[in-house]
């Protein structure tokens, strides 16, 4: 049953974390609680997310860490465009 309904399993998942997410942050950045910058919020996020990948890679995919020379610039450019800008405007 698990194999046949994988990809609904991951989907409600990801749809709960989403939801989630949104409700934890709201807490976190309350000022009742001196809360967090959207900034420190962003960065929380990100180095959680880069940690919980890299730590999956190192034990299961660690071949796949491997870059070489042409990659750099592309993997420069995802970084700043894809992700640090995306961050930024999350919150």
């Amino acid at each position: 049953m698990l194999k046949s309904h994988r990809g609904e399993i991951l989907l409600i998942s990801a749809a709960v974390m989403f939801a989630a997410n949104g409700i934890i942050s709201k807490v976190a950045m309350s000022p009742i609680n001196h809360g967090l910058s959207a900034w420190n919020m962003t960065q929380i996020r990100a180095t959680g997310a880069f940690l919980i990948l890299l730590t999956y890679f190192l034990i299961f995919k660690r071949d796949q860490l491997r870059v070489t020379k042409k990659e750099i610039p592309q993997l420069i450019a995802f970084g700043v465009i894809g992700i640090a800008i995306v961050q930024s405007f999350y919150f």
